[in-house]
């Protein structure tokens, strides 16, 4: 779907953009003239979306796929350098709304300051180069009016939506204890939010689960955030997690235990699921593995899903991370922390070696990890 709605939304901005450029007048009386620049404007504003979404990973699996639609998307909405694009947004994910180490931010609250930091500091000097002789060029063709009205306008409007709806507005001061990585969503039913910008003024829930596609974040406003705060585990889910390891779990008030032994290798892994634990922030389920070697715990226990034949993931996500804690019948058990989701949408051959093995055991779980 990602990829078809990349394909749509691009082909739109090429068709829309061609069709007025050579064949629609402009003429100042027609309503229809204002019409073309609100939908050209519209569509340039979908043309970064899909940048951005490619930045996360989320058009196609596979990293290559993704640059590559990143790049045509975000060259033709304003000859946008897309490495310097991914760069500035990860910094902006890892830092939301900090002074000095967020580029999309600007502490002064200013709107027109920060818009004009904003445009500075994605403008390069290719990119205006790249705009100046694309302009000379059409206008070999097409009178000025129309690369103004049909062209530029619209671009310079997708900028500033995509600026007001999606960075001032979600990040501006007050930064309150309720605004999850300092932003603010608005409150939209899901037409509004769609007509506003793509469903990026749902800014809090994007930066929740930045592995959610735009056309999917509504989805992520309706079921609130309830699914990003440490899960409630029922007697279900340790009953099912009993099945997997093969062995009955004992319990007291708010823990559950198993007691693993592997006859053949030796192993003895003794696991505890702790719900109702507060560290000051809220109560939270921690699990904890006791082995011969070690001991290792998971905190903010997000989600859980048993693996047959004989293991059991259990699954944390903080920020735009996520760690896992796996156990298994044979008393086995593995650890992996600050995890990006993207790994889940990497071509496994084009994979650091180092990655591999977290991303082959979190792709078991990717299901459960998307709705997280």
């Amino acid at each position: 779907m990602g990829l078809l709605l990349s394909i749509v939304v691009i082909g739109l901005w090429c068709a829309h953009l061609a069709w007025t450029l050579l064949s629609v007048p402009v003429l100042w009386d027609s309503p229809w003239t204002y019409i073309h620049v609100l939908v050209q404007g519209y569509l340039s504003t979908g043309l970064f979306i899909t940048a951005h979404d490619a930045i996360h990973g989320t058009v196609v699996r596979g990293r290559r796929g993704n640059d590559i639609i990143g790049f045509i998307a975000s060259f033709l909405f304003a000859g946008l350098w897309y490495p310097r694009l991914v760069g500035n947004h990860h910094r902006h994910h890892d830092h939301p709304a900090e002074d000095d180490l967020d580029p999309d931010y600007h502490p002064s609250n200013n709107l027109l300051i920060w818009f004009a930091s904003f445009m500075w500091r994605y403008t390069t000097v290719w990119q205006l180069l790249i705009m100046a002789a694309a302009y000379n060029l059409l206008k070999l063709r097409v009178e000025e009016v129309r690369l103004w009205i049909w062209w530029i306008i619209p671009a310079f409007m997708g900028s500033f939506q995509l600026f007001y709806v999606g960075t001032y507005l979600p990040h501006r001061k007050p930064h309150t204890p309720d605004m999850p990585y300092r932003a603010r969503s608005m409150p939209l039913n899901h037409l509004l939010a769609m007509i506003s910008c793509y469903f990026f003024g749902y800014h809090a829930e994007h930066h929740i689960s930045p592995g959610t596609p735009w056309w999917q974040l509504w989805r992520v406003r309706s079921v609130g955030f309830r699914r990003f705060k440490p899960m409630t585990i029922t007697q279900t889910d340790i009953d099912a997690c009993s099945k997997v390891l093969g062995s009955p779990q004992s319990s007291d008030a708010s823990s559950w235990f198993w007691n693993l032994r592997d006859a053949a290798s030796g192993r003895v892994l003794a696991v505890t699921v702790t719900t109702g634990v507060d560290l000051g922030d809220g109560p939270t389920t921690i699990v904890s593995a006791q082995t011969h070697q070690g001991y290792v715990e998971l905190h903010d226990v997000t989600g859980l899903l048993p693996i047959e034949p004989d293991e059991v993931m259990f699954i944390a996500k903080r920020d735009d991370r996520f760690s896992s804690l796996v156990v298994g019948a044979s008393g086995t058990c593995s650890q992996f922390a600050n995890i990006r989701p993207s790994i889940l949408r990497a071509d496994l051959n084009d994979l650091d070696p180092a990655a591999l093995m977290a991303a082959l055991q979190l792709s078991l779980a990717e299901n459960i990890i998307e709705t997280l």
